[in-house]
């Protein structure tokens, strides 16, 4: 009874979820605008394979100069959660390479203000990218769970708890249950 009463809990937080707009939406809208269909195909590949993509990075990829800066922005920056204020300061900077190259530092990481400040008082962008691969920071988790909605990686977990159910595993279930719920409460905010 206690089992059946665990799936129809994992099988109604999924049915929940699966609405949920996440950043792959727009992810998929900048592979749709490109301007061949060989980039639009890479594209769709490329995003096949992802979990997630942040809701922060779809806007900052769309600016890219050209469809290669797009995907490579999209491909290099998928799977990681994103700060608005580090973002903004990686995207204040003068080139693609040079964005990119920012953005690849921040990956998950929440820049503490007073640090962020100062590298964005720094004058070249070369500068700035030294001064915030170095700066102190908290790791990003759910604390914008948002990005954790996409319906694969939370059927993912539904699957991993299926299998744990299965195999007796009542601790790694419970884990999994308390995950998904906390994933649950943070994307339908």
């Amino acid at each position: 009874m206690k089992k059946l009463a665990l799936l129809l809990g994992i099988f109604a937080t999924s049915a929940a979820l699966a609405t949920h707009p996440t950043g792959m939406d727009d992810a998929l809208r900048i592979c749709q605008e490109l301007s061949f269909d060989s980039n639009k195909a890479t594209c769709m590949n490329i995003l096949s394979q992802v979990e997630f993509v942040d809701d922060l990075i779809p806007a900052v990829c769309k600016k890219a100069s050209f469809d290669s800066s797009k995907i490579d922005c999209l491909k290099n920056n998928a799977n990681a959660l994103f700060s608005a204020p580090a973002l903004e300061l990686c995207t204040s900077l003068s080139f693609d390479s040079n964005k990119t190259a920012c953005m690849s530092k921040i990956h998950n990481k929440d820049i503490y203000p007073a640090g962020l400040a100062i590298c964005k008082s720094m004058s070249f962008d070369s500068t700035k990218i030294s001064c915030i691969e170095t700066a102190p920071f908290r790791e990003l988790t759910y604390r914008r769970g948002r990005q954790m909605c996409s319906e694969r990686n939370y059927m993912n977990k539904v699957r991993g708890a299926l299998g744990n159910l299965e195999g007796g595993n009542s601790q790694a279930t419970r884990r999994t249950l308390i995950g998904l719920l906390e994933t649950l409460e943070h994307c339908s905010k």
